[in-house]
């Protein structure tokens, strides 16, 4: 049986986008967060940050609050910073690229370790690219059922399933009371920092 996030009754719920660099990560945050779209949009330094309230039938308004990580390589070691309290994570991959499906399963795995209750939801973006015969498709439905999570297929650009994919992480909540809170401060020019100071 699928169970469902469990959070504080401020219905508040921390969400990580993880995923390969080009995945299209903060796109998707965009497109939730203002409904815009830039294809020029450069990848994501460290983490990014947006709050969101959103609707639900069951729980009443959801607040999300959304960490957009980087997932260049040298800032993969400092990624279980934002994990810890995660209640759902939107792991994402480039539907016309396999390598960034097949690195999918180090992700969720990072991800199971350092927070086991954490919610899984697999993402494959880009669906436009294939639409408009741009590229071909190297990554089927099919292939993210394999993590065993709820799967979307969805297109920043199109705003296809986007809002969609958010609204069911939020309509996923339990409230629970006395839960601690699920809010994480980091603090991501000192995170930068490190990192410079750990580079050669």
């Amino acid at each position: 049986m699928d169970k469902r996030l469990q959070v504080r009754k401020s219905s508040i719920c921390k969400v990580v986008m993880l995923g390969d660099a080009g995945s299209g990560k903060t796109c998707l945050l965009r497109r939730f967060m203002n409904d815009m779209f830039d294809a020029s949009t450069q990848p994501t330094i460290g983490a990014a940050f947006g709050t969101k309230t959103v609707m639900t039938s069951n729980n009443g308004p959801v607040s999300l609050q959304i960490w957009d990580t980087a997932g260049q390589e040298r800032y993969q070691a400092l990624a279980n910073l934002y994990y810890r309290n995660a209640n759902a994570a939107v792991v994402c991959c480039d539907l016309t690229d396999l390598r960034s499906f097949e690195r999918l399963e180090y992700w969720i795995k990072q991800l199971r370790n350092a927070e086991k209750g954490c919610k899984i939801y697999a993402c494959g973006n880009k669906a436009d690219l294939i639409w408009d015969g741009i590229k071909n498709r190297a990554v089927t439905l099919q292939d993210l059922q394999i993590f065993q999570t709820k799967v979307f297929e969805t297109s920043s650009k199109m705003s296809y399933n986007v809002f969609q994919l958010f609204q069911m992480i939020a309509d996923d909540l339990e409230p629970v009371e006395n839960n601690s809170s699920v809010s994480t401060q980091v603090n991501v020019n000192a995170v930068e920092k490190q990192n410079e100071k750990k580079c050669c």
